[in-house]
């Protein structure tokens, strides 16, 4: 049966931290499997949202079949939860660690081998293979 579970993520804006359980809830009610939870952060919305200024964002990955997915959209409805996004195979998330080591890998993967690097020269020596390469 987990064979046709597929992987998603819901994006949501709340009201309150409490109406995080209540999405949770519906998440358990058709047996989808949480795989990750984001950080749940307070932002000020651009324009007023069922009265409110402010909500809580947050995210969860998950495993879910394709007919569960609409169960949760159809049960969310009801919910006091006051936007949320749902999407398939979301982008894998990164840490800034790793982001960092990859940058460095890649570095290192593209810098030049000092045998290959070209010898400084001084001034006078450059000025001298000029005048070589014009006459």
């Amino acid at each position: 049966m987990d064979e046709d579970k597929k992987p998603y993520e819901i994006s949501f804006l709340l009201k309150n931290e409490g109406d995080r359980e209540v999405l949770r809830k519906v998440l358990e009610s058709v047996k989808s499997q949480v795989v990750f939870e984001g950080e749940v952060k307070s932002v000020a919305l651009a324009y007023k949202i069922k009265k409110e200024n402010q909500a809580l964002f947050g995210w969860i990955s998950f495993l879910a079949s394709p007919e569960d997915v609409l169960l949760i959209r159809d049960k969310l409805k009801t919910t006091p939860v006051l936007r949320f996004l749902i999407v398939k195979n979301p982008p894998k998330k990164s840490s800034p660690a790793r982001e960092a080591y990859r940058a460095r890998k890649a570095l290192a993967q593209n810098a030049e081998s000092p045998k290959e690097r070209p010898s400084v020269l001084s001034n006078e020596a450059l000025e001298q293979k000029l005048k070589e390469i014009l006459q």
